[in-house]
């Protein structure tokens, strides 16, 4: 028989070797895989963390936004306030203020109208 033909026996044998290899290289591969992800995890739930606090500091920085543009509305009608207060002190003091006392009510006025 000549050395270069196989049988069908041999070629059957060969055949499952290489089968046999295959399966072996795919069950170390998802091994592989496996360990993989497990090196994973941690990276995983870092970045998810680290996701979540940029939205909490987000949302924090917004809310101190907005606290420090209500303090300085409350700061400016304090100051209107105050304002047509004295002026108002002043005119019951000597009665002849009437201009503070206009110009007190012109501010209010324009606060209130354009809040």
């Amino acid at each position: 028989m000549d050395p270069s033909v196989m049988t069908v026996s041999e070629f059957g044998n060969l055949f499952m070797q290489i089968c046999v290899g295959l399966a072996a290289i795919g069950a170390a591969g998802t091994y592989v895989l496996k360990v993989i992800g497990v090196l994973r995890a941690p990276e995983k739930k870092q970045n998810a963390a680290l996701e979540d606090h940029e939205k909490r500091i987000k949302r924090l920085e917004e809310k101190t936004d907005n606290d420090f543009k209500a303090i300085q509305e409350i700061q400016t009608e304090i100051k209107i306030m105050l304002a047509a207060t004295l002026a108002t002190i002043k005119h019951q003091l000597n009665g002849n203020d009437t201009k503070a006392l206009e110009q007190a009510r012109d501010n209010l006025e324009e606060y209130l109208i354009n809040k």
